[in-house]
């Protein structure tokens, strides 16, 4: 057998495991105890369980990783080739460390957290989701192309990577100012404290909409950092008088 999948049986006890066992999802199932792991286990998702810690050591050969529940407060070491990281909904009030093979972290509504340790430089995917004790982040790698840092109490986003599929910082009412807008496919910074913007950057969609909110001048009320050294209008003065008149197209600088 190489894959289990256990998934919300209620099982209080798991079996001896198969020795050639390479999947296992053993999510929301009230466990106290933990077998013991295959030696060449690469997938182990145990959320909403019981436990209070995984084994240790993990087996090596974990590549993808997913465990998370309230009463969990001992940090794993993690393997040092681990892909896939996913911690849900634990009572950690400190992260492992993360190996530096990470292409996604997906940390979704572990309140006591504080910090959040340095981020692997070839990151694809971080994903912070209410973990409200959270106001800050580290330096987000060149790398990511999914960020997600919603739902939390952030004051602060440090400096976005050039390019970004995706970026998503919502329902965060302390967030007064957003970082230097960069290349971005989807950006959506709904329910914040947000009343200008920095820049308008490359971003082809946002919700709300860029041009709803002016570019932060030195005298914003948040004290943001900006970036223009001129402002003005842009208009067809089409009586050529020097003055913008109704009927005369204007447009952002």
């Amino acid at each position: 057998m190489a894959n289990l999948h256990v998934y919300n049986n209620q099982l209080s006890t798991l079996p001896a495991l198969p020795t050639g066992l390479s999947f296992l999802n053993a999510s929301d199932n009230p466990f106290i105890l933990f077998p013991a792991l295959p030696a060449q286990i690469d997938t182990l998702h145990v959320i909403n369980t019981g436990f209070t810690s995984l084994p240790s050591p993990l087996p090596s050969t974990i590549t993808s990783l997913s465990f998370g529940n309230p009463g969990f407060i001992v940090p794993p070491v993690l393997p040092a080739g681990l892909l896939q990281l996913v911690i849900y909904e634990s009572d950690l009030s400190v992260l492992p460390l993360f190996p530096s093979t990470l292409e996604v972290i997906d940390l979704r509504r572990n309140h006591l957290i504080t910090t959040v340790p340095q981020l692997p430089t070839g990151l694809f995917l971080f994903s912070s989701i209410d973990n409200d004790g959270l106001q800050t982040l580290p330096p987000i790698p060149s790398t990511v192309r999914r960020l997600y840092a919603t739902m939390g109490s952030f004051t602060s986003i440090p400096e976005l990577p050039d390019t970004l599929d995706f970026c998503y910082m919502d329902n965060n009412p302390l967030l007064t100012c957003l970082p230097k807008l960069t290349k971005i496919g989807y950006f959506s910074f709904q329910n914040t404290a947000v009343n200008c913007i920095p820049n308008y950057g490359q971003v082809t969609q946002s919700i709300p909409p860029l041009s709803s909110l002016p570019v932060c001048d030195i005298f914003n009320s948040n004290a943001c950092d900006f970036y223009l050294n001129i402002a003005g209008k842009v208009y067809a003065d089409n009586n050529s008088n020097c003055i913008d008149e109704p009927g005369e197209s204007v447009s952002n600088p």
